[in-house]
């Protein structure tokens, strides 16, 4: 059944999908669309992280349709690269039973999930299945139990989130009048607080100090990575573009600088250190 409005799809949990400031690409159903034969042609998902850290979410492109009877069907036409690692997310009203299944060019089934709303996972739950060969893809959409009702999914890559973490180190860096440099590594492989595939785009690199030196740097990197990434002076803030793929759980070095004059009074910071990432939304 068309939809005669649009629900507000924006970036981040929503109860119709995700919620940020900006909105993403809604994709209305448009009937008919009831066999593969008139499949209604939509564009794959290909949500950019790069993009969605700076608040363009025009590379999500999220299907709103409705199934307006228990023997109403939809089915929509998408092109999908070769990909193992491709992702249907899924939302839908409280209540009904959706089918969602996945068809090749030839209509051989590759994929098939009953999709029932879980009211403690807000959001839309994303599948995974494998794509081994470019080309035209269907998705249908049809009803197990109910008489129908609203659905919303993305299909090709999945969907991004942002977060952060701040980790304070157990030991202080000091400076004194004969050390001007000190630096300290962290292991963060282990913590898991932090989703899976988690990349991180900002580090804020403050702390407790005890007394102060001049021409202070703080800087930033990866233990294993050869370049220091220099933060900014008194907000201490790194930004590192996304493409770069500086995965949170890693061991991460910091290094502080500066002068100290009085022999009396060394500098000492405690790092405490604020990663803001992006995830992928995945199983």
């Amino acid at each position: 059944m068309r939809k005669i409005y649009a629900f507000l799809f924006v970036l981040f949990i929503s109860l119709p999908f995700f919620i940020e400031e900006v909105a993403a690409a809604i994709i209305d159903e448009a009937e008919p669309n009831d066999t593969s034969v008139n499949a209604q042609l939509i564009e794959r998902n290909n949500h950019d992280p790069a993009q969605m850290i700076n608040g363009n979410n025009a590379s999500q492109k999220v299907l709103v349709g409705n199934l307006s009877s228990a023997t109403d069907e939809d089915w929509y036409q998408v092109y999908l690269p070769a990909n193992p690692e491709t992702y249907l997310s899924i939302n839908g009203q409280t209540g009904p039973i959706f089918k969602f299944e996945i068809f090749d060019a030839t209509l051989g089934q590759i994929f098939e999930e009953d999709y029932s709303k879980d009211p403690s996972f807000i959001g839309a739950f994303p599948y995974e299945f494998n794509v081994s060969t470019a080309g035209i893809y269907y998705v249908k959409v049809s009803s197990v139990f109910g008489t129908g009702g609203d659905y919303r999914f993305t299909v090709g890559s999945p969907n991004y989130m942002v977060d952060s973490y701040e980790y304070t180190a157990a030991t202080p860096l000091t400076l004194t009048t004969s050390i001007n440099t000190a630096q300290g590594t962290y292991d963060l492989r282990h913590i898991a607080d932090v989703p899976k595939k988690a990349i991180v785009y900002q580090v804020t690199f403050g702390g407790t100090k005890v007394n102060s030196a001049t021409s202070e740097y703080r800087r930033i990197k990866l233990a294993a990575d050869s370049s220091w990434i220099n933060t900014s002076s008194y907000s201490w803030i790194a930004n590192i573009p996304a493409v770069q793929n500086k995965a949170f759980h890693s061991q991460w070095s910091v290094q502080l600088q500066g002068k100290v004059s009085n022999s009396t009074k060394p500098y000492s910071l405690t790092p405490k250190l604020r990663f803001s990432y992006f995830y992928p939304i995945i199983p």
